[in-house]
């Protein structure tokens, strides 16, 4: 177990891909938690494995760099996208109905990135992200979910339960570890669920 576990390790950092465990699913504890559960049901199983919180995510998270820059697109129905640049500074923007409506960019960036506008279409952004891409060789760009919050399985209100069914894909961290879980739901039912296994806190 000792020798794939460490070959899973080695292997998910070579490919700069996130840590996923090697081991059977069977040796994973999913706290009861089964496909076909509803969300509530779900909710109630995290609630008694003690889960502290659990947050909306993206189905699948795009990533996209100066190698496929091509693919821009698939980030087109994104609520959010991020731009990574050298040094972990990001940019941040919010698009609601097609159209940018925040956008936040590093002190250090201001005076050298022309920042593109909020009411900016789909297409402004397109060639706003390409140039970004273009001109920072470690930039990275991947779409994300804007001002989502945490909802603790615990001790949630009926407002706080209401909200995070309102998502189809969930994210929560095992107890005491870095581990994480993703849930994917299809029409209220649990429809797949994934397990990334890490040994210490990611980045």
């Amino acid at each position: 177990m000792f020798i794939r576990v460490v070959f899973c390790l080695l292997s998910s950092i070579a490919l700069s891909i996130p840590l996923i465990s090697c081991a059977s699913t069977s040796s994973i504890n999913w706290y009861s938690i089964e496909i076909g559960d509803s969300k509530r049901e779900v909710i109630m199983k995290l609630a008694q494995a003690e889960i502290s919180e659990v947050k909306p995510s993206v189905e699948k998270k795009y990533v996209i760099k100066q190698n496929n820059i091509d693919d821009l697109y698939v980030l087109f129905d994104s609520k959010g996208v991020v731009v990574e640049l050298a040094e972990k500074y990001k940019i941040y923007i919010e698009v609601e109905s097609n159209k940018v409506s925040k956008v936040y960019i590093p002190p250090k960036y201001r005076n050298n990135i022309v920042p593109i506008k909020v009411g900016s279409n789909n297409q402004v952004l397109l060639s706003f992200l390409q140039k970004v891409i273009k001109e920072n060789e470690n930039a990275i760009v991947y779409n994300y979910l804007p001002n989502t919050l945490g909802v603790s399985p615990v001790s949630s209100s009926e407002e706080q339960l209401k909200y995070i069914t309102s998502f189809d894909c969930w994210t929560f961290f095992e107890p005491n570890g870095y581990s994480s879980y993703k849930l994917l739901f299809r029409n209220n039912k649990l429809d797949k669920k994934d397990f990334f296994y890490s040994p210490f806190e990611l980045p």
